[in-house]
């Protein structure tokens, strides 16, 4: 078999540890099988990872600070802040 790079080197695939010829450095995987088995161990580690974060207890919501949900309902009536406070002190907005 002839090779295109001036330097072959032998490595183990990342998959199955079998022994493979390469001319790059960065070439993991023996064949493209190998390199798909992989990637589907690493989903399945993945998806298990996700379903344990899943099953572990909630997080708490954080404690809006005051100015913090005075700004919240400064934008469900599409206002700035800066608005909303100036109709609540001059009575167009019910100050809650």
């Amino acid at each position: 078999m002839e090779y295109k790079f001036k330097k072959i080197i032998t490595k183990p695939c990342g998959w199955c540890r079998k022994e493979f010829k390469t001319g790059r450095d960065n070439e993991i995987y023996c064949s493209e099988e190998c390199k798909k088995e992989k990637r589907k161990e690493n989903y399945r580690n993945h998806m298990a990872r996700m379903k344990l974060l899943k099953e572990q207890e909630p997080v708490p919501e954080k404690k809006m600070s005051e100015l913090a949900k005075k700004n919240a309902k400064a934008r469900a009536l599409n206002m700035s802040y800066g608005q909303y406070d100036v109709a609540v002190r001059f009575g167009r907005v019910a100050n809650g």
